[in-house]
């Protein structure tokens, strides 16, 4: 019967493990935030351009945000692999490893960007007939498109920076 008591005594790590595992979570936790945050900023000011706008904001985005989570997994899940190499003293093969990471995310992004550029308004019309809606939503795919060289970059450092303890450099970057 005791067995079917949970407790947490014994259980928690000590105050500067927790401290170090939290200052570590605050990068990424802060780069979540400000997606969100810029994402309902976007919707806010597209509300006062009316219903149209609003709904090529929303469309746009959801293309663009899978481009993104597909490199921020890739970069994420190398967050592991950098931890063990860098533990172990292993530096050729973790830079061996990040470049190879970096050049498939940039890839990806590029990849991601010039179909958004070329294929813009048939990516928009896979959501709506409406042809000013259409419009819209090509046009904001390709301001979207700005950014996109550059994500791949920025999460891979992050990555890094988080799985070798750098949280205040971390952070920074995931303001940028």
């Amino acid at each position: 019967a005791a067995c079917l008591r949970p407790s947490l005594r014994g259980g928690l790590p000590d105050g500067k493990t927790r401290r170090r595992v939290l200052l570590n979570a605050l990068p990424a936790t802060v780069n979540s935030v400000i997606l969100c945050c810029t994402m309902g900023f976007s919707l806010a000011l597209a509300s006062g351009d009316g219903g149209n706008t609003m709904a090529a904001v929303s469309v746009a985005s959801k293309l663009y945000s899978v481009v993104v989570s597909i490199v921020s997994a890739l970069a994420y899940s190398l967050q592991p692999f950098i931890g063990y190499h860098f533990g172990a003293g292993k530096y050729v093969r973790l830079r061996r490893g990040m470049v190879a990471s970096l050049c498939a995310g940039t890839v990806f992004c590029l990849a991601g960007a010039a179909v958004f550029l070329a294929a813009g308004g048939p990516l928009m019309g896979l959501f709506t007939r409406d042809a000013a809606l259409i419009a819209q939503g090509r046009q904001m795919l390709r301001c979207l498109c700005v950014g996109l060289p550059v994500a791949a970059l920025q999460m891979s450092a992050l990555s890094y920076l988080s799985a070798t303890g750098k949280a205040v450099s971390a952070l920074i970057v995931s303001l940028c």
